[in-house]
């Protein structure tokens, strides 16, 4: 299984926790194991996964927080964490997931969006929507990401302050 590039394990029942033995796969681009009944935490073995640019986690019952080593996994696009049960905030280490296109996390996350957000000039889509995060909305929390960001869902949340001006992005669209 070292040498597995795509798993696809989605619309299952798999329970219990991802191994940590998961990190060994090291030749592996896309892991999806969304919409199954996965608990406990996401392991920091995925560091390891240095080639990883597709993490689909949707839809599980994952606890705890998104792990700082989540950072590692630099060529990383797509990070989808949504419908589960993650606590904590988003960690600074985020920011240095510089290929991230499209980062997803509608859970339980709590404190403020993390500034190092703006590193991110590739992100198309940052649903933030339904969760506790809470104080005032920094000015640039994603101004990096300009021209690039399409879908910014925030709704549900303990926001603060005033509405940062949004006119500078330019590809936002409106949705319903």
């Amino acid at each position: 299984m070292v040498l597995l590039s795509h798993l696809d394990l989605s619309g299952n029942q798999l329970q219990g926790s991802i191994p940590d033995t998961v990190g060994k796969m090291v030749l592996l681009s896309h892991l999806d194991l969304s919409g199954n009944q996965l608990q406990s935490s996401i392991p920091d073995t995925v560091e390891k996964m240095v080639l990883l640019s597709h993490l689909d986690l949707y839809d599980n019952q994952l606890q705890s927080s998104i792990p700082d080593t989540v950072g590692k996994m630099v060529l990383i696009s797509h990070l989808d964490l949504s419908r589960n049960q993650l606590q904590g905030s988003i960690s600074d280490t985020v920011g240095n997931m510089v290929s991230l296109e499209n980062f997803l996390s509608q859970n339980h996350l709590q404190g403020e969006i993390t500034k190092s957000l703006s590193n991110l000039c590739n992100l198309q889509a940052l649903e933030l929507d339904r969760n506790n995060i809470s104080r005032q909305l920094a000015p640039d929390f994603v101004a990096c990401a300009n021209d690039t960001l399409v879908t910014l869902p925030l709704s549900a949340n303990q926001f603060s302050g005033l509405v940062p001006a949004l006119i500078a992005f330019s590809s936002l669209r409106v949705t319903s």
